[in-house]
């Protein structure tokens, strides 16, 4: 009596893309974008998270982008028609 053995192996290949495709990605769908600002809102004030900490890096960081941000809305808001 003759035995088949047969051996199937997986192996997962980790292929890098850009950071802008996830970025495109979150920007062309709403509720990505609003869970990405609303995800941010509470890591900043779970006080638990210390890498919010207003001494940590990310802070100053993230500080100076949402106001950017806020002003580039507020100046969207308050602009005229095109």
């Amino acid at each position: 009596m003759e035995k088949v053995v047969t051996e199937v192996r997986e192996r997962r290949i980790e292929v890098p893309h850009p950071r802008s495709d996830c970025v495109k990605a979150v920007l062309a769908d709403d509720d990505a974008m609003f869970a990405v600002v609303w995800t941010l809102t509470a890591l900043v004030r779970d006080r638990t998270r210390k890498a919010y900490d207003p001494d940590q890096p990310r802070f100053g960081k993230l500080s100076h982008h949402v106001q950017s941000l806020h002003a580039a809305l507020v100046e969207r808001a308050t602009a005229g028609p095109p």
